[in-house]
């Protein structure tokens, strides 16, 4: 068995041989991805594109709205949050369509 340091020694040596990457499970997935999109890719860009154009048009209904109705009306302030919604939701749409995923269907 040896001494206390040579079993904790040892159980350091045997994690490291041991890692979750040493798994043969992990050995089966390819780790160099495609560089194609795929439709759901594809769509999630296009998607990302409307939103965008959708929060310039509500910075035009804002700016509009508050010179109109003035800048406490609930109608700007409703505006003005569809800016926010519709920016971040084009954001994450955009990252979404133009990152490099993996394939992770099962094959």
């Amino acid at each position: 068995m040896g001494t206390a340091s040579e079993r904790r020694h040892r159980s350091l040596d045997d994690s490291t041989k041991c890692g979750i990457l040493a798994h043969p499970v992990f050995e089966q997935i390819p780790y160099i991805m495609s560089n194609s999109q795929r439709t759901s890719q594809k769509i999630a860009f296009a998607v990302a594109i409307l939103c965008y154009m959708a929060a310039v048009g509500c910075m035009a209904a804002t700016a509009y709205y508050a010179s109109q109705l003035g800048s406490e009306s609930p109608i700007v302030a409703a505006f003005s949050a569809s800016i926010v919604f519709f920016a971040g939701a084009g954001i994450v749409l955009h990252v979404i369509g133009k990152s490099d995923l993996p394939d992770l269907r099962i094959k």
